[in-house]
């Protein structure tokens, strides 16, 4: 079976060479869609806004768009925020996650220090934390 990817690269993140590989031999067709920003710094949290186009979000086809969303925070990466569009969507229209602007679903999320506890819109978010269940590990 093929596998469709569609992502930016996600240099620092992981290992991006090892993890495409185990990724080209998932029989799933996947789609990721990855976006990195400069961390804003509060006393005890920062944060990091994102923009998702509303008529990609709400596109739904047969193959999995996976949302990967990382914040550059003191020269360190955070932990991704991997949601299932599927699953984003349903936090918008049920949970009323984020705004809408201009066509885009604007998110802010909010992460502890010292903890891995992030936030959007008052809802936690940290079960979608390095959430990768939906691409298997492929043993070699």
């Amino acid at each position: 079976l093929a596998l469709t990817i569609k992502a930016t690269s996600i240099k620092g993140l992981m290992k991006s060479s090892l993890w495409t590989h185990k990724l080209e031999k998932c029989c799933t067709p996947i789609k990721l869609r990855h976006e990195e920003k400069l961390s804003t710094v509060r006393k005890n949290s920062f944060s990091g806004q994102f923009n998702v186009p509303l008529t990609q979000l709400r596109n739904i086809v047969n193959i999995p768009v996976h949302y990967v969303f990382v914040v550059r925070h003191n020269d360190q990466w955070t932990k991704p925020v991997v949601i299932r569009q599927d699953y984003l969507r349903d936090h918008l229209e049920s949970d009323k996650i984020g705004s809408e602007h201009d066509g885009n679903l604007n998110l802010y999320f909010s992460y502890s220090t010292g903890n891995d506890n992030v936030e959007c819109s008052g809802l936690n978010l940290t079960r979608y934390l390095s959430d990768f269940s939906d691409f298997p590990l492929i043993e070699e």
